[in-house]
């Protein structure tokens, strides 16, 4: 059986920024923030986490077909709202 994720994001890009990189399958990964967070570098660490995360996946599900592995990864840092503003 087939299952897919499908994450829809709704942002004003002058608000938000990207750092990138490529897993070692060549597979790209961009982990989006606020700007502020990507130009003081705090991103990075993140985006590093996530690529080795994938590797060692890969590396664990050696077996899996190409065709079920993504073509594109992207990670949005959404920042934590506290319960109470909502109410």
């Amino acid at each position: 059986m087939q299952t897919s994720l499908l994450g829809l994001v709704i942002f004003y890009d002058a608000d938000f920024k990207f750092v990138s990189g490529n897993t070692k399958t060549g597979i790209p990964v961009k982990l989006w923030a606020r700007n502020h967070f990507i130009d003081e570098g705090q991103a990075d660490m993140a985006l590093e986490m996530a690529i080795n995360i994938y590797n060692s996946l890969t590396d664990i599900f050696s077996g899996t077909p190409n065709s079920a592995r993504p073509p594109k990864i992207d990670i949005f840092a959404i920042p934590d709202y506290p319960v109470s503003c909502f109410f």
